[in-house]
């Protein structure tokens, strides 16, 4: 009987720590700031990614967001209740607003796009490393500029 009790005693104990990690994984908010926007009343459409294996997927899209610039130049937007950790940022702009990215007859995107780390792809789609940020209390802000 003891050994019963020991064992429901460590499961509780398990459980109660899984409880506490879950109260305290922090959540923030990340900035993100667009600094060449030039087309205004057209929909800008972010894809937050957090694992490798189903980057540049429908499925593999952990947050997203929509919004539409009402002016030219700078905007800022914001990712809210975002845990710490590793993602990639993919954004585009929907020009002909026919909600999707419509690509040229060699696969490239023919509508603004950007990434995390303003990378660029050159002949490929990119890798889930090469636009990667760490998201943490000292890593809040990102800029990620669209490739016309």
């Amino acid at each position: 009987m003891y050994l019963i009790h020991v064992i429901f005693d460590i499961k509780n104990f398990e459980s109660l720590i899984l409880i506490i990690f879950l109260l305290f994984q922090i959540q923030s908010t990340l900035e993100i700031t667009i600094p060449n926007i030039k087309v205004t009343n057209r929909a800008i459409r972010v894809a937050v990614y957090k694992n490798s294996s189903d980057f540049l997927e429908d499925k593999g899209i952990f947050m997203s967001k929509e919004i539409i610039p009402a002016k030219v130049g700078i905007f800022k937007l914001s990712l809210n209740d975002l845990s710490y950790g590793e993602y990639v940022i993919a954004i585009y702009q929907d020009v002909n607003n026919n909600g999707k990215l419509d690509k040229n007859i060699f696969g490239a995107p023919s509508e603004p796009y950007g990434f995390s780390q303003n990378f660029k792809p050159k002949f490929s789609a990119p890798k889930f490393n090469d636009c990667m940020i760490y998201f943490d209390q000292n890593n809040t802000k990102t800029t990620i500029k669209l490739l016309y």
